[in-house]
């Protein structure tokens, strides 16, 4: 199984959390079948907004007026 984590590549708070899922899965029974893979990419491309607003509860992009 192949899991692909999605973070914004700008956000401290995903990459302080990205560790997570490896951890998860090094714990899991059947690790060995599952590959984590983090791809480097902004998660809000082309939208005009701005830099994202990051927070202990995920961010956000404000809206362009």
């Amino acid at each position: 199984m192949k899991v692909e984590v999605r973070a914004e590549v700008t956000c401290p708070w995903c990459g302080l959390g990205s560790h997570r899922p490896d951890g998860a899965v090094e714990r899991f029974e059947h690790g060995d079948e599952v590959e984590v893979v983090h791809p480097s990419r902004p998660l809000t491309p082309g939208t005009g907004g701005g830099a994202p607003v990051c927070g202990p509860d995920g961010c956000a992009v404000p809206a362009h007026s």
